[in-house]
């Protein structure tokens, strides 16, 4: 049997942190949303499809500008619907050829890096949900510390999120990334280890 974990979390909550150490250190094979969404821009039909719904969202050499793409999203917060109809079917598809090759290669245990994993009800497909948090001051400064980022982007971006506390109820295991990475990684380690005894 295969163990699927759903990894959640809001922006700025240490998501991203938590799965380095997972890749670092258990080498489970993870599925990573955002990583294939980047590899979905550089696609032509990709292209073709965002570009018409989203007319100014390409650069010079008619890729796809993500900061274009940011900019005409905080300025219409539709089209996040629109831009999550055309790319979530073929995540879901890449999603499903990612574990059953997982499954045929009979792994153990595999990770899926979701940011929408409740929202889109993907944590349905998992064994264990995993979500991390911190305090809203903390995730605020966070957030605005990356490059492109506004407060109206960072508003209008987490608004189409279910807030932290509801992630914090729906999930198995809740880590706080507040206090510091070591911190964390051992809070991970030891939630974890109620569910599954392959951790050393």
């Amino acid at each position: 049997m295969m163990l699927i974990i759903g990894l959640t979390g809001s922006m700025g909550t240490g998501k991203s942190t938590l799965i380095n150490r997972i890749r670092q250190n258990f080498h489970w094979p993870i599925w990573d949303a955002d990583q294939e969404v980047k590899h979905l821009y550089d696609q032509p039909d990709v292209i073709s499809q965002i570009s018409t719904a989203f007319p100014g969202s390409l650069d010079e050499n008619n890729k796809l500008s993500r900061s274009k793409l940011r900019k005409i999203i905080s300025l219409n917060p539709a089209a996040v619907d629109i831009l999550e109809g055309i790319l979530h079917p073929l995540l879901a598809q890449n999603r499903y050829h990612f574990l059953m090759s997982m499954k045929r290669l009979s792994q153990s245990v595999v990770v899926l890096d979701i940011p929408l994993l409740f929202e889109k009800g993907i944590d349905r497909e998992c064994d264990i949900t995993v979500v991390t948090s911190c305090s809203p001051r903390l995730q605020e400064q966070r957030i605005l510390s990356r490059p492109g980022m506004t407060k109206d982007l960072m508003q209008t971006l987490l608004k189409n999120q279910l807030s932290l506390e509801e992630k914090k109820l729906l999930a198995n295991i809740v880590v706080e990334t507040g206090l510091s990475k070591r911190h964390s990684w051992s809070m991970f380690q030891e939630k974890l280890r109620e569910y599954i005894d392959v951790i050393t």
